[in-house]
């Protein structure tokens, strides 16, 4: 029987489903540029991942100025993707929206930085 005031926990670890989901969008979006150069299916998928880090950009952006939070900066990388007059330009905003992505994934340690004792192990 369980008490209402206990709290809940789920048996399994959503961090290491999220970064199997996060690794899953990475093979598609490089996928997309080998095959075709697909800026439209690219652009979803790094939508898909700003949807994944969405609720660690909100961790790290607490106490931050509107202008310097992840949610202001993937906007403008946006308008700048949609604006783009040239295939380059989109290919450049592109990958500055996927380096951010890639940042915050480090930030929130959903990533491939070391801790200091898998240092030690290696």
């Amino acid at each position: 029987m369980s008490d209402e005031n206990t709290p809940r926990k789920s048996e399994f670890n959503e961090a290491n489903l999220q970064i199997m989901r996060l690794h899953g969008l990475s093979i598609q979006y490089a996928q997309c540029w080998i095959s075709n150069a697909d800026y439209n299916k690219a652009t979803w998928i790094l939508d898909q991942i700003w949807v994944e880090l969405y609720p660690d950009a909100m961790d790290e952006d607490k106490g931050k100025e509107e202008q310097d939070t992840f949610s202001n900066k993937i906007i403008k990388l946006d308008e700048k993707i949609f604006t783009a007059k040239s295939r380059v330009e989109r290919y450049k905003a592109l990958q500055e929206k996927r380096m951010l992505l890639r940042y915050l994934q480090e930030l929130s340690g959903k990533g491939s930085k070391k801790s200091k004792r898998s240092r030690k192990v290696m």
